[in-house]
């Protein structure tokens, strides 16, 4: 698929970007100090710190990327790992998936999802998703029904497709299901929340967010 305005731009998005030299050196440079993690900091951070101090020090990359993802996301709490699906198996043991039990997630989803579930000792179980490839809020509401000892539930944003987190919300507060929000594929997108009246970034619904800078252009 090609994108174009009056000629003047095309970007075919089946294929990735090279990258930048200067990306490059930059990479090789980092490789080179040996500061791969987020520590390395001038001075002691505490709770009390200047948030900007993390920004302005010189800090690990990784800590900056931290820091500067919490400021665009909103999320108070940012931690980097290697991937998004270490991510959502690092949140489902964080909120207590135990060897076997069942955990829903979207069926039109990416191999990650389900295999983050078996690699935390979990059982997928998928919901529908309708002609948008949307959660199909119906048929949610029939595995709740159906499968009344589930209480965790991976919402994946699949191709930047964002279901009706309000509704999904709502039945999941009920059920006492602990929501994850798979970010991955929606990193900058927003939906509406009526309660605010404006539009707010993703992964704000569930516990915990997992998002991937990989697919960012």
């Amino acid at each position: 698929m090609t994108f174009s305005d009056n000629n003047k731009f095309s970007k075919d998005f089946k294929s990735s970007d090279p990258i930048s030299p200067q990306g490059i050196e930059n990479a090789i440079s980092l490789m080179e100090s040996g500061r791969l993690y987020r520590y390395h900091f001038n001075t002691n951070i505490d709770g009390s710190s200047d948030p900007d101090l993390l920004v302005h020090e010189v800090a690990g990359e990784v800590a900056k990327l931290e820091v500067e993802l919490s400021y665009y996301t909103g999320h108070k709490y940012v931690t980097a790992v290697n991937s998004c699906g270490s991510a959502l198996f690092l949140a489902l043991k964080a909120a207590g998936v135990r060897p076997q039990e069942q955990v829903f997630t979207n069926a039109f989803t990416f191999t990650a999802v389900p295999s983050s579930i078996v690699h935390a000792g979990g059982l997928p179980v998928y919901i529908e998703c309708n002609h948008q490839y949307l959660v199909d809020i119906d048929d949610l509401e029939k595995k709740v029904q159906t499968y009344p000892d589930v209480k965790y539930i991976i919402v994946s944003h699949m191709r930047g497709h964002i279901s009706d987190m309000d509704a999904i919300q709502t039945i999941c507060r009920e059920a006492n299901i602990t929501v994850i929000e798979d970010c991955a594929h929606s990193l900058g997108a927003q939906w509406y929340d009526k309660q605010q009246g404006r539009y707010r970034m993703v992964g704000h619904h569930g516990k915990i967010a997992c998002f991937s800078s990989a697919l960012v252009p």
